[in-house]
């Protein structure tokens, strides 16, 4: 229970405290990479491993090079400063997504007593399917949006105005996906803009998994050579 342990275990050493924002994040402006490191925030930076193979095992890159502080720090402060790296970073635009260190809160004290009860339960019905669901959706649905599925008729019928820009305020509902079954029957994935999330808008999804991300390449970095891939909580290694 990779990721509700660690939301919700209180962390002994500041490395490992996993904090999110309870509140909206401000758009702010960098005209650098900062020397010292990021701050709490989501930016717009290229990172290039310069054919670094090891690297490549360990990092999860972004196609659309946006990357939480955390992800940035691990290259700048852990990979390039301790182990001999040499991945460039290069600042692709100048606008970031700031969140206040005020206004951050430790994972433990909104989670701990959910992931007390839950291990209760994993310990007292270890093979039971739901207990391992709730371990590993409940996260994910607290970020997940508020989609809706219409059919190609349905958006004609019901003259649903839809765009490919979130930031296109004409258009109420923003395509997430369009799917094609194999008898022919294609649906639109539509995002309500005015209501894009079920009930409160959780800041965790990308610092969570950025997280989680550097603590895995932390404990493999020794043995770089050896992994295969990351997955999640899983590492797979050569011979194993």
């Amino acid at each position: 229970m990779f990721y509700p342990s660690t939301l919700g275990i209180k962390a002994t050493t500041a490395a490992h405290v996993f904090e999110f924002s309870t509140k909206v994040g401000k758009v702010g402006k960098i005209s650098k990479i900062p020397s010292a490191g990021f701050a709490y925030g989501i930016y717009h930076v290229k990172v290039e491993s310069n054919g670094d193979k090891r690297f490549e095992k360990l990092f999860a890159f972004s196609k659309h090079d946006h990357y939480t502080h955390t992800s940035l720090n691990f290259v700048m402060n852990v990979y390039n400063k301790h182990h001999g790296g040499n991945i460039q970073l290069t600042l692709i635009g100048n606008t970031c997504l700031r969140y206040d260190k005020k206004d951050l809160v430790e994972s433990s004290s909104v989670f701990r007593n959910w992931y007390s009860i839950l291990q209760k339960f994993k310990l007292k019905f270890p093979k039971n399917k739901l207990i391992k669901h709730l371990a590993s959706s409940a996260w994910d649905h607290l970020v997940s949006t508020n989609t809706i599925i219409k059919s190609e008729q349905q958006i004609e019928d019901e003259g649903i105005e839809f765009s490919l820009n979130l930031d296109d305020d004409d258009a109420r509902y923003y395509l997430r996906e369009i799917v094609t079954q194999s008898n022919g029957f294609t649906f639109y994935k539509l995002v309500d803009k005015n209501k894009p999330y079920f009930k409160h808008q959780f800041r965790i999804k990308p610092f969570l998994l950025s997280h989680c991300r550097r603590t895995m390449a932390n404990l493999v970095l020794n043995n770089a050579d050896k992994v295969i891939r990351i997955i999640t909580d899983s590492i797979t290694y050569e011979g194993r």
